[in-house]
């Protein structure tokens, strides 16, 4: 891989913001289709990119991923300002299974630490 311009693609993409989510989307879309279609290392930059951008948009896409991307997706959902994505993560800590259940505890504490404004009247409200 050529680390520089793995870095500046990354970069280009993260400063095009919300113009780049529905490309972005759509290379998430084509891993769905076809799980072959688009590398696991892929995923990850791309989920990596959308949680720089933030952008609601992403929240439902994200949301398929959790479970395969869980290192990955709830990182992006806690960084979205947006009351879908703190529900998904909420949701996706009544798990079954008590080690899945405790990780993505550990992810939702550990990257709302400093709670983003949007959520705060979420979690004051309730």
């Amino acid at each position: 891989m050529n680390r520089p311009r793995y870095t500046s693609a990354i970069s280009a993409l993260t400063r095009m913001g919300g113009a780049a989510v529905p490309t972005l989307l759509e290379a998430l879309n084509g891993r769905q289709d076809d799980p072959g279609d688009i590398e696991k290392g892929v995923t990850d930059d791309v989920v990596e990119v959308l949680r720089k951008i933030g952008d609601p948009r992403a929240v439902a896409p994200l949301r398929r991923l959790l479970g395969d991307y869980d290192h990955a997706v709830a990182p992006a959902l806690a960084t979205i300002p947006d009351p879908a994505a703190l529900q998904t993560l909420l949701d996706a800590t009544s798990d079954p299974d008590f080690t899945t259940k405790n990780r993505r505890w550990k992810e939702l504490a550990g990257y709302y630490a400093p709670v983003p404004s949007a959520f705060r009247w979420s979690v004051t409200s309730t």
